[in-house]
């Protein structure tokens, strides 16, 4: 039989849901057709002149590539059939394999086939279809299944997306707005301190992702100290921000950038969005189909009420349990504003894995004697060994 013999034989086999598209290309597989059920991807088709040495390491990665449930190989003779959740190669006839796919239909929905295929769908309708490809199904006990990620890289990138910015970029400068007391004890010890999300000016911190969620209120657990933060805004010298953060303009305003190569914290864009918002009713119809994010807790920390979108927010995300950084420091403390007990560590400032480089020092428009303070402050980092940081007065002028 020549191919288009063969595509024929295959092709009148489905119709009404099934829709066939030939000729499928990606950056690494050329296949000869898909079958389409419905919106899915559902068969790869791939039409061979003989099926001596054909392996099933070919067949699972064009599962994987493409994102089908099946993989039919067939030289017009003979048929190689995977399917994506037992990955078994099967050699069966040709009419075997077209009902045995056909089937399809019959299955009950919690069949771990079907968990995928729903699965699928909420990533399709929500337009992440680039993620389609990376899900994968992981066995629990018997014939039930859960779907995930394939890896924390993708599901990286699916929070990428959803945010719209990548995590840990150096493209961009953040600021932190303090209190000069609080630069001058930073600089003077080289050291950098994180504290737990508890201890913030937001109430629902911790707890907004959970509940816009699950639509029920959240109550405090123990888990919300797994994580320490430090805000930056991508806007520098703002008025607004020196009366909330900056002493009310008698502080300094702090810029970093993030280095290269950091792998042990996170740095992120805060995404701010009400609880009705596409994003939370995403998340929320996945994980009631069996979804589960691998590392979700660490994305709660970047979401927020749209209330505090003025800030501009950047986030320092690092996980209490992960290794790699040099912690000099570590206690609890009672916040001054709120008066809530709150884990802290402190980083060393100068260390080659401290995530973030010290560019300039802004003291702020009530800032008392700056120009006395820039000469100190200039002083005081040649002092302490941090180099290459430029140190100026407010450009805000008229606030008193």
């Amino acid at each position: 039989m020549t191919e288009q013999e063969i595509k024929q034989v295959i092709f009148e086999n489905f119709f009404g849901d099934f829709s066939i598209r030939e000729e499928y290309k990606n950056d690494s597989r050329d296949i000869d057709a898909i079958v389409y059920y419905k919106t899915i991807p559902y068969v790869a088709i791939e039409i061979k002149q003989s099926l001596e040495g054909f392996h099933i390491d070919h067949v699972l990665e064009t599962l994987k590539t493409i994102g089908c449930y099946w993989c039919l190989v067939t030289d017009g003779q003979r048929c190689l059939l995977s399917e994506r959740v037992t990955r078994n190669l099967e050699p069966c006839s040709l009419c075997d394999a077209i009902a045995k796919i056909k089937n399809v239909k019959e299955v009950s929905k919690n069949h771990p086939r079907a968990i995928l295929q729903q699965v699928e769908q909420i990533f399709q309708e929500y337009r992440h279809d680039k993620f389609v490809k990376n899900l994968e199904l992981v066995p629990i006990d018997g014939n039930r299944a859960k779907v995930v990620l394939d890896s924390k890289q993708a599901e990286k990138e699916l929070f990428e997306k959803i945010i719209d910015e990548k995590f840990n970029s150096n493209d961009i400068e953040i600021h932190r707005y303090t209190s000069l007391h609080t630069a001058f004890e930073m600089i003077n010890n080289k050291s950098f301190r994180m504290n737990g999300l508890a201890g913030m000016n937001d109430k629902s911190e911790g707890y907004y992702w959970d509940e816009a969620v699950s639509g029920k209120k959240q109550e405090p657990k123990e888990t919300i100290n797994d994580y320490y933060i430090s805000s930056f805004s991508s806007i520098p010298d703002n008025l607004t921000l020196w009366r909330l953060y900056g002493d009310d303009g008698k502080g300094v305003c702090l810029s970093f950038q993030f280095k290269e190569n950091v792998n042990e914290i996170t740095l992120g864009k805060t995404k701010y969005v009400p609880k009705d918002a596409d994003c939370f009713k995403f998340f929320k119809t996945v994980l009631d189909n069996n979804f589960v994010f691998q590392d979700i807790e660490q994305w709660k920390c970047f979401f927020k009420p749209l209330e505090y979108n003025i800030e501009a927010e950047y986030r320092l995300i690092f996980r209490k349990d992960k290794d790699g950084l040099n912690i000099k420091g570590n206690g609890y403390y009672v916040t001054n504003d709120n008066a809530i007990i709150n884990p802290y560590i402190t980083l060393d400032m100068c260390s080659d894995d401290f995530p973030l480089k010290l560019n300039e020092i802004i003291l702020g428009p009530k800032c008392s004697e700056s120009k006395v303070n820039i000469v100190q402050l200039e002083c005081l980092l040649k002092g302490r060994g941090i180099y290459g940081v430029s140190v100026k007065e407010s450009k805000v002028k008229t606030y008193r």
